[in-house]
């Protein structure tokens, strides 16, 4: 079976690896994203290493893409981590195109998948591999798995949780269902979300000190991509023209008996302690302005925060409601 792969970063190298760890299937092209290859070109060099044809391209409608898939005629076209929207074209050449979406179907369609199910306060989440159709991510399942939350994980540890999971189901489930055909399972009508990229969090991402803890600590876990740059939005707490991105929180006393939410009760090594809803939340881990990483009493000292300082309450329409 001929195999076609839009494959990027460490998912379409594990993806890549498990396709050609079988003697079922003949990856004839991958095509990587310019500035999604990752791992130092890892998939070129695995590509170079094993004779296989390798392209980059940010264009996977464009018509010299269009002209190698076609050359190649592939049984399957798998697209793994990409980020363009594959049009008719491209679709019609293959006998079968599918799509790797990080998320369960079809709960979490669209994009920022990670971020919404922290702030959703999603006991579980999930993976997906399924049939590549003109509407996003509306095509027959073709193979799902769901696994517990923990409730402690960022969107990075969420991402790469899920990019584990569905290379598991890669290897074991569809790789050995190729030559026979894979099983095709509707999506249900009923209980299905969409995310778009016009989609923003709770108040654009700036955190409100009047929620209770564990509103204000999942909008922070949801926004933390770190160490990778964010692909969404960055959590942000300003104190006038003094902009932190919080990147983690925990969970201190309770409030004094002068509540005044966003106000610095405490500074040390370790953490800026500043009242909430419900609690005195302790900042523990933060970017500056720049979006460097900082131990907090150094952040604390450049930004000239002291105890008393108030941040400002956030005035706005919340686009989507989170949990209380």
């Amino acid at each position: 079976m001929k195999l076609v792969l839009i494959a990027n970063l460490n998912v379409g190298l594990a993806s890549l690896r498990a396709f050609t760890a079988t003697s079922n299937c003949e990856v004839s092209l991958v095509i990587a994203h310019p500035n999604l290859t990752g791992h130092g070109s890892l998939i070129r060099r695995y590509c170079s290493e094993h004779g296989i044809d390798y392209l980059e391209s940010a264009a996977p409608n464009s018509e010299p893409v269009l002209e190698r898939v076609s050359t190649i005629a592939p049984d399957y076209l798998f697209s793994i981590y990409n980020p363009s929207v594959l049009k008719s074209e491209i679709l019609a050449i293959p006998r079968v195109a599918i799509n790797f979406h990080a998320a369960p179907l079809p709960r979490y369609r669209g994009t920022n998948t990670f971020s919404w199910a922290i702030i959703n306060g999603e006991r579980d989440y999930g993976v997906a591999w399924h049939i590549i159709e003109r509407t996003i991510d509306t095509g027959d399942i073709v193979s799902q798995r769901m696994f517990a939350l923990s409730g402690n994980e960022t969107a990075i540890a969420l991402c790469q949780r899920s990019f584990e999971v569905g290379v598991d189901l890669l290897r074991e489930e569809i790789v050995p269902s190729l030559a026979k055909g894979l099983p095709r399972t509707p999506q249900p009508d009923t209980g299905s979300t969409y995310y778009g990229l016009k989609d923003v969090p709770p108040n654009n991402g700036r955190v409100d000190f009047r929620w209770g803890f564990g509103r204000m600590e999942r909008l922070i876990r949801a926004l933390n991509y770190e160490p990778a740059p964010s692909p969404f939005v960055y959590a942000v707490a300003s104190l006038g023209e003094k902009l932190i991105h919080p990147l983690s929180v925990e969970r201190g006393a309770g409030l004094p008996a002068d509540r005044v939410p966003g106000r610095i009760e405490a500074i040390d090594e370790d953490a800026i302690a500043i009242q909430c809803g419900d609690c005195v939340a302790r900042i523990t881990g933060a970017l500056d302005s720049n979006r460097r990483k900082l131990p907090i009493g150094k952040l604390s000292q450049r930004l000239e925060l002291r105890v008393g300082d108030i941040f400002d309450p956030f005035e706005g329409m919340e686009p989507h409601k989170a949990p209380a």
